[in-house]
C-alpha cells in the first residue's frame, strides 16, 4: 500500500507540471498574439511614407520612398522618423558588426504609453541598416531576425 501511495504521488506530480506548463505556455500564446509592437512600429512611421514588410512579431523591415544609396542617408532618414513620433528619443549606442550598423535607442514614449521597459542595455527600439544593398530593420524592444 505505501508503494502504491508513493506512485500514485509521483503520477499526479508529473501530471500536474506537465499541465502547469501548458497552461503557461497558452498564456505566453495568447498574449504574443494580442502584444502591439507592430502597431507601434506603425505608429512611427504613419507620418512618413514608407513601405514596412513585417517578417515576424518583433521586427520590420522598412522602405524609404526615396532610395538611399548609403548607410548614413538610411540612418538620418529613420533617425528623423523617429524624432517625429517622440522628440525625446535618445540614442543609447551603436555599433559597426561589418556589414551593418546597429542602433539603439531609447523612447521614453513607448515606455509611458505602451509599457515597453528598456532592455539591460537601456534600448526599448533596435534598428540595423545593412550595406550592400541599404536594407532597414527596426524591432521594438529588439530585431529577431537574421539578415
Amino acid at each position: 500500500m505505501e508503494f502504491y501511495k508513493k506512485h500514485i504521488l509521483k503520477k499526479s506530480l508529473g501530471i500536474s507540471l506537465c499541465i502547469f506548463c501548458w497552461i503557461t505556455a497558452a498564456i505566453q500564446f495568447i498574449y504574443s498574439l494580442n502584444n502591439n509592437n507592430t502597431q507601434m512600429v506603425n505608429a512611427f512611421f504613419e507620418t512618413a511614407n514608407v513601405q514596412q514588410l513585417n517578417i515576424n512579431q518583433t521586427t520590420k523591415e522598412i522602405k524609404l520612398p526615396s532610395v538611399t544609396s548609403s548607410q548614413a542617408e538610411a540612418s538620418d532618414s529613420i533617425i528623423t522618423c523617429l524624432k517625429k513620433y517622440d522628440k525625446n528619443i535618445n540614442l543609447v549606442s551603436s555599433s559597426n558588426t561589418g556589414n551593418y550598423y546597429d542602433y539603439y535607442f531609447y523612447s521614453p514614449l513607448l515606455n509611458k504609453h505602451y509599457g515597453i521597459n528598456p532592455l539591460f542595455q537601456g534600448s526599448n527600439i533596435h534598428i540595423a541598416i545593412t550595406d550592400t544593398p541599404v536594407r532597414i530593420y527596426i524591432g521594438i524592444p529588439y530585431i529577431d531576425y537574421d539578415f
